[in-house]
């Protein structure tokens, strides 16, 4: 793979770290030392690759070690963002990180939003796309959920714990760590654009899953917006999960549901969260919408989704195929492959139709 360290950035793999290449450009010159004779101060570019070079490096390897304060907390904020996708090298940064603030007690972890005003971090998803594109495919978690088998699927999803059968008057999860983060991100948002009017707001993708499950975890979040807004880059919210792992919750501002396959109507049926946010008018894709939006790229976490969303009797192979079917004629894209995907999408709910809930789990009270 082509590392996406700059033409004269630090050595990644030099002992003294980033700091210290920084240092050495910058330092004066020395009296008869030949013009060009070394490189020219580092741009935010340079820094920034040869950051990540350093973030790759320490995930890849054992014993990792953090040189400065930079490093420590741009390590923290890139464990986190990269944990569930690459486990093993998350925690190779976490336990550089904690390591470092263990030797240097004075300089504690900040918060994400502060170290994105720091300047240290420009843009949550770029870092999180970088990273997960210098350290190539991320470890299988397992069997491909087609590979394994719709009855694997089914049982998996049937005795996850946490994940009860809903009535179709469900209630969302609205009181994990998660969903409590996504509710003080959306209210620090409004309070940063201070909002005189109402703003219609649509969420996607796994956060809307987890609303729906109470059992997806994702960082980021998928949002439209029924106005033109700038999302702050350093708004973010840290959270702990219920198993004491720290997440960023911030907005995936590369987010755009022009790239997914979605019917005509989706925003017009979408379901209302009323939390409270007198500024945010939060609506919640439909169960049938959320799956349909989730076959054009059809990864794992998409299969999964799906599969959830079905086996807790939110939605049903039927109402798929038809919805994504009707959505065609806009799809934006190949139509063969999403047809293939639609193909399997379709016949993976028809196995969760079969999934049971657990023994003794009772729907949701109204």
């Amino acid at each position: 793979m082509q590392k996406l360290l700059a033409p004269g950035a630090p050595d990644p793999a030099q002992k003294d770290g980033l700091a210290h290449a920084l240092r050495a450009r910058q330092a004066p010159r020395s009296p008869g030392e030949p013009h060009g004779s070394r490189p020219e101060p580092a741009s935010a570019r340079e820094m920034e690759a040869a950051l990540l070079s350093r973030c790759a490096s320490v995930a890849r390897q054992a014993p990792p070690i953090a040189n400065d304060p930079r490093e420590a907390h741009v390590f923290r904020l890139a464990a986190m963002l990269i944990q569930f996708q690459f486990p093993c090298e998350s925690r190779r940064l976490a336990s550089a990180s904690a390591q470092y603030f263990t030797d240097h007690p004075d300089d504690g972890p900040m918060a994400p939003d502060a170290v994105v005003r720091r300047g240290w971090v420009s843009h949550l998803p770029r870092l999180r796309s970088m990273l997960a594109l210098e350290l190539g495919s991320p470890a299988r978690r397992g069997p491909r959920l087609l590979e394994q088998g719709v009855s694997e699927v089914a049982r998996r999803y049937s005795t996850s714990a946490g994940i009860q059968a809903m009535p179709s008057n469900f209630l969302f999860h609205t009181q994990t760590a998660l969903a409590n983060g996504l509710r003080e991100l959306f209210k620090q948002l409004a309070e940063r654009l201070s909002l005189s009017r109402p703003m219609n707001v649509y969420l996607a993708g796994g956060m809307a899953v987890h609303l729906y499950t109470g059992n997806r975890v994702t960082t980021d979040v998928d949002a439209e917006f029924g106005s033109r807004v700038l999302i702050p880059g350093d708004l973010i919210v840290e959270v702990a999960l219920e198993d004491g792992r720290p997440v960023p919750i911030y907005f995936d501002t590369n987010y755009n549901p022009t790239f997914a396959l979605m019917h005509e109507d989706y925003l017009g049926d979408a379901i209302a969260l009323d939390w409270g946010l007198e500024q945010i008018k939060l609506h919640v894709l439909s169960p049938v919408d959320l799956a349909v939006s989730k076959i054009a790229r059809f990864a794992d976490n998409d299969k999964e989704d799906i599969a959830a969303l079905v086996g807790l009797g939110l939605t049903t192979a039927d109402a798929i195929e038809q919805r994504a079917t009707s959505a065609i004629g806009g799809y934006v894209g190949g139509l063969a492959m999403l047809r293939l995907n639609l193909r399997d999408a379709v016949a993976l709910a028809r196995g969760m139709e079969g999934c049971k809930p657990p023994n003794g789990a009772k729907p949701r009270a109204p």
